[in-house]
């Protein structure tokens, strides 16, 4: 009776109730359906499965090549590429700087889906290999890189580079990368035309990534799946045994389910075809399994039928019960919250209840994000990134790019501050990164209201948050003491708010734009220290341990020092030298064995520098240095080597820069002067025909002529219509169209503003002089 009272008085309960007992009444339906319909419906929903699933990773691979199609098209349709292909001298001259710049533009391609495993640009002319990080020659290319098992130079050559190739699919094989194998599908497209090409590109594709299309599939027990091209060339497919043969479709629709024997065995065999490239998508199941499956099926169903009645009905009161509890509190919570506003009834019951309160909630947190998105300018946070990890060059690039995108950074003294939010060593679902993203939105306000116009923040990882604090003093322990004063309040707040303790690395406080990477590597090498066991809320560089267990040689700074070195940034290249050893020879005490195998190091950055800048002369020069790095017993005097041999290579980059610049001035000059009566003559079309950005080459005409573009361009067309104007008769309107000007007006103002007078005055100045 009390039960009965509950349930009546409990509407909750009884919605939870109703989906049981209909569940309850799912076995007792199958226990009157026949062993034959029971086979019809098991077939049917395998092959409506696996018809299903052949759709999606058709729909998905079909995606993918053609993501693939469009990557190799943009590719081999860009300017450089084509350029390059018919370059037949590649390390003769200026031909050298080419390599470079191609290769440079090949980074602007480069893909982090998994599914493209990698590229590669194959030159006949200039028997090179091209990616976008790296350059080879093709035979080099083919011994140590990605050598087919079963197949030798001449006749992979001959494959690749000996035929013209359209879009062309190579079937799964093994190859071996860096000594590695691997399951490689390749994409390969010829540059150039059937009759006349000059290379191929080719795109390497995992295998196990198309596999794994297939990973929905039973294939176990004799099964099997295949994808075949329009000609019936198995591109891939997943079997036990390894041994598939493609199927004969003649007259078959494009997509269904037939059966076959094969190998005396019936298959059941489904299959469907893509519209886009006529690619078979084929998968095969013994027949006999399926049946299989259905005797269990039905076994199972029978068996367990007459006890799931018994019990289901008190384990469903049970957890009705209990699974209604939360829900009740739930809307009693909302409707103390909301004080009356929603109502049970009015809503269409517990879920319309909960559906509207939802939807409300949702759209103010929809409202939040957009708000949020708008703070948070792309631009900038490219900008900082590039900051914070040595992306620049020079102090001037980055003062042109600041002023490019109308942003300045207010101080005289930088310092970056890593923020741990860690650790998140659990695993991460849906739930929790929303939960992760929420928290990290609201430490970004604390951030932005602490730092207020002095610092930028920047995402890192998932769980750590990197800050710029620009600081207005002169004095190294006054920033110090500023910013140990800003981060303890913005840990403060962060506790009170969020309830979890914070820990911020900090590096080194810098005066220069370009060491705030320094700043940033140093933070992270004391995010490095603290795992081992420093337990510190806030940590600078200067406080660490000085073991002098190791030197101090990281990867960033190895690449930055190169960058520089290639840039030709003398400057700036010592400056990063002489951190180098102020911090190996000065600060750390390390044995001479450890400086010998820092400065091999070191020296090995120089070898690696001569070789990709190609200074043979420079390397002449500095044989005596290779000796004295074998023979000499001072580390100080093998530093210094070093350091002069990255001088003189910073030196001669710098030379052959400023004769190309001289040479790359003295042709846009020659061009501007040839077509200025062009009225369309612009930066864009200067760029387009010198294959350089717009935004370099204002400013690289800025420096090298002491005036923009703009202005001496209207100088040329000013010079020629006073000459027109002095020696001719012809009409303003005829001047105009003769020097550029679209129209007379266009002209005459441009005049007036130039020479102080109309273009009328000026030539009845010349007729009647005073």
């Amino acid at each position: 009776m009390r039960s009965k009272l509950l349930i009546g008085r409990n509407p909750i309960l009884i919605q939870y109730m109703l989906p049981y007992i209909a569940i309850l009444l799912i076995p007792l339906s199958i226990g009157w359906i026949t062993y034959e319909q029971t086979v019809h419906m098991v077939k049917e929903e395998v092959v409506k499965s696996n018809m299903t699933l052949l759709e999606q990773s058709k729909e998905i691979l079909d995606r993918r090549l053609e993501e693939v199609e469009n990557f190799a098209h943009q590719l081999m349709s860009d300017s450089k590429v084509v350029s390059f292909q018919y370059l037949k001298d590649p390390y003769k001259g200026s031909n050298t700087y080419r390599i470079v710049e191609t290769r440079e533009r090949l980074k602007a391609y480069k893909t982090s889906s998994n599914f493209i495993f990698n590229y590669y640009i194959l030159f006949k002319n200039s028997n090179l290999v091209l990616s976008s990080n790296s350059t080879y020659k093709l035979v080099d290319f083919y011994e140590h890189f990605i050598q087919p098992q079963s197949s030798d130079y001449d006749s992979w050559y001959e494959h690749y580079l000996g035929r013209f190739h359209h879009r062309e699919y190579l079937p799964a094989q093994p190859f071996q990368f860096s000594g590695n194998p691997y399951s490689m599908v390749t994409y390969i497209h010829s540059l150039g035309y059937p009759n006349y090409f000059n290379g191929v590109l080719m795109v390497l594709i995992q295998n196990e990534e198309i596999k794994n299309l297939f990973s929905g599939l039973d294939t176990s027990n004799g099964g099997w799946a295949y994808i075949a091209d329009e000609q019936g060339k198995i591109i891939s497919f997943v079997s036990n045994n390894q041994q598939v043969a493609p199927i004969n479709f003649n007259g078959q629709l494009e997509q269904g389910v037939i059966e076959r024997t094969l190998n005396g065995q019936e298959y059941m065999i489904t299959y469907t075809t893509s519209k886009q490239n006529q690619w078979r998508y084929v998968v095969g199941q013994p027949s006999h399994i399926v049946l299989e499956k259905v005797h269990y099926l039905k076994e199972i169903t029978m068996n367990f039928m007459f006890i799931a009645l018994i019990v289901g009905l008190a384990v469903a009161a049970v957890l009705a019960y209990q699974n209604s509890r939360p829900i009740k509190k739930l809307v009693s919570m909302i409707t103390e919250r909301y004080e009356g506003r929603y109502s049970l009834s009015e809503s269409g019951g517990t879920y319309g209840f909960i559906q509207n309160t939802l939807a409300t909630l949702f759209k103010s947190n929809e409202e939040l994000r957009n708000k949020i998105k708008e703070q948070v300018p792309v631009l900038r946070g490219i900008l900082i990134e590039n900051l914070i990890k040595g992306g620049f060059k020079t102090e001037k690039e980055i003062e042109n790019i600041l002023e490019h995108v109308g942003m300045s950074v207010h101080g005289r003294r930088y310092v970056v501050c890593i923020l741990d939010l860690g650790p998140f060593d659990i695993v991460l679902n849906e739930d929790i990164l929303n939960a992760m993203d929420e928290k990290r939105v609201m430490i970004k306000e604390i951030l932005s209201y602490y730092l207020d116009g002095f610092g930028f923040i920047h995402d890192i990882d998932q769980d750590k948050i990197a800050i710029l604090v620009a600081l207005d003093l002169d004095d190294d322990e006054k920033c110090r003491v500023h910013v140990n004063q800003l981060l303890g309040q913005i840990s403060e707040e962060i506790r009170h708010t969020l309830i979890f303790h914070p820990f911020f690395a900090v590096g080194g406080i810098y005066d220069q734009w370009l060491d705030i990477s320094l700043s940033f590597v140093e933070a992270r090498e004391v995010l490095h220290m603290r795992s081992k066991g420093i337990n510190e809320t806030i940590l600078w560089i200067n406080d660490l341990p000085n073991t002098g267990e190791s030197y101090y040689y990281p990867v960033d700074l190895e690449t930055r020092l190169m960058n520089f070195a290639r840039a030709g940034a003398k400057e700036e290249t010592l400056k990063l030298v002489q951190e180098l050893y102020r911090v190996n020879f000065v600060e750390k005490h390390l044995s001479r064995a450890m400086l010998l195998l820092f400065l091999s190091e070191l020296w090995g950055s120089v070898v690696k520098l001569v070789d990709q800048v190609n200074v043979a002369q420079t390397w002449e020069e500095l044989r005596p240095f290779i000796t004295g790095l074998r023979e000499s017993e001072d580390p100080q005097i093998l530093f210094s080597n070093i350091e002069h041999a990255l001088v003189v290579m910073c030196e001669e980059v710098n030379q052959r820069k400023k004769s190309r610049n001289v040479q790359l001035i003295d042709s846009i000059i020659e061009f501007i002067q040839s077509r200025y009566i062009n009225p369309d003559l612009c930066l864009s079309t200067i760029s387009e025909k010198f294959q350089i950005s717009e935004v370099y080459l204002s400013q690289f005409f800025k420096e090298q002529t002491g005036i923009n573009f703009s202005d001496y361009l209207e100088r040329i067309r000013m010079d020629r219509s006073k000459e027109l104007l002095a020696s001719t008769n012809m009409s303003v309107y005829e001047i105009a169209t003769e020097v550029g000007y679209l129209s007379s007006n266009t002209f005459g103002r441009a005049f007036k503003r130039i020479n102080g007078l109309s273009a009328s005055a000026y030539r009845r100045s010349l007729d009647n002089p005073r």
